[in-house]
């Protein structure tokens, strides 16, 4: 008999030389999605001195997505620049993109293949 197994869903990161891992879910993708739409605006506000309140929120974000406290494992005693935060979301939806792009690939040559 055949066996059935899973693919390992989870999607390995490295940011600032330090290791994550994600499980992709449905609110995970949703909340990289909306932070990457709203990323975009916050760097827009970054330029009328808004910074301080839009870099508070992306790093309770990026927290909330990779577990608390990985802000400050990324950055360490630095201070978190509002840029590399929009750079972490960007990141973060590439990774999601391509592991997506990797189980249609594995599917569609399921397909093929029968």
């Amino acid at each position: 008999m055949r066996e059935l197994t899973f693919p390992d869903s989870t999607i390995p990161l490295c940011i600032a030389g330090k290791k994550f891992t994600v499980r992709p879910d449905r609110r995970f993708s949703e909340t990289v999605r909306q932070l990457s739409r709203e990323s975009e605006r916050l760097a827009e506000l970054a330029a009328d001195g808004s910074s301080i309140e839009a870099g508070a929120f992306l790093c309770r974000a990026v927290d909330s997505l990779l577990g608390e406290g990985a802000v400050a494992v990324m950055f360490g005693e630095e201070e978190p620049d509002l840029f590399d935060l929009c750079d972490v979301i960007g990141y973060l939806c590439d990774r999601l993109s391509e592991y997506r792009d990797a189980r249609l690939r594995r599917l569609m040559g399921r397909r093929e293949a029968t």
